[in-house]
């Protein structure tokens, strides 16, 4: 009858001990602080939304790439800027100006001296070079100008050969022009074989008498124009 007593004194301790123990617990997850970065949940179980302020201050002090690399690109597109104004513009040709350029190219090649030539065959290219002068005199204004470059150039690079007197008037005597047409073919190439170095050319005008290279059959425009070429 004794024992009963006992028996609920050790019962009730027994339940009480998880009691003190879940206080303790408690206890501790309340006053333990979050560590740094970490994030913490809300009642709810939710994270809390970051502060608004404290974003746009790390932004503010961190600059972005795209704002450091502005200044180095904006230097290469100065040095850029500075290259691109020192190239040489390319020079558009008409036309007739391309024409007149392959005729002449084509004539230098097909009557270089090492080639096998005819008189028929070199009658035929002559035929071409004095199509070419009288297209070029033909030309007006500062097209005229650099064609006339371009012709007395070329003229001057192969003057050893192929514009040598020895063989420039290949084939003269099958050329298919009037009496006159030959005359003024042959006082033309004169002309210009005699005044083609630019370093020579004020020297060589001094011993040509225009007027007379220039002659009829010559239309006049084209006269007027090759006397102001080399009279500027």
């Amino acid at each position: 009858m004794s024992k009963k007593p006992q028996l609920r004194v050790q019962t009730a301790t027994a339940s009480s001990a998880p009691v003190a123990e879940e206080t303790q617990l408690e206890t501790t997850e309340q006053v333990t602080p979050p560590v740094e970065g970490e994030v913490v949940e809300t009642s709810e179980g939710q994270a809390p939304e970051p502060d608004a302020t404290e974003g746009d201050e790390s932004q503010d002090e961190q600059p972005s790439e795209k704002e450091e690399d502005a200044p180095v690109q904006e230097d290469e597109a100065e040095e850029q800027g500075g290259e691109a104004q020192e190239l040489v513009p390319a020079v558009t040709l008409s036309v007739a100006q391309q024409v007149l350029r392959e005729q002449l190219a084509g004539y230098v090649k097909n009557m270089a001296t090492n080639m096998p030539m005819t008189p028929e065959g070199a009658a035929t290219h002559q035929l071409t070079l004095f199509n070419v002068l009288n297209g070029v005199m033909a030309l007006e204004g500062q097209v005229f100008v650099a064609e006339m470059d371009h012709l007395l150039s070329v003229i001057n690079t192969h003057r050893a050969t192929v514009f040598n007197e020895y063989y420039v008037f290949r084939g003269l005597e099958f050329l298919r022009l009037t009496a006159a047409q030959r005359i003024l073919f042959q006082r033309l190439v004169h002309l210009f074989i005699n005044t083609c170095d630019p370093l020579t050319r004020g020297i060589s005008l001094m011993a040509i008498d225009l007027g007379a290279a220039l002659a009829s059959p010559l239309e006049d425009a084209k006269q007027q124009r090759v006397m102001a070429y080399y009279t500027a």
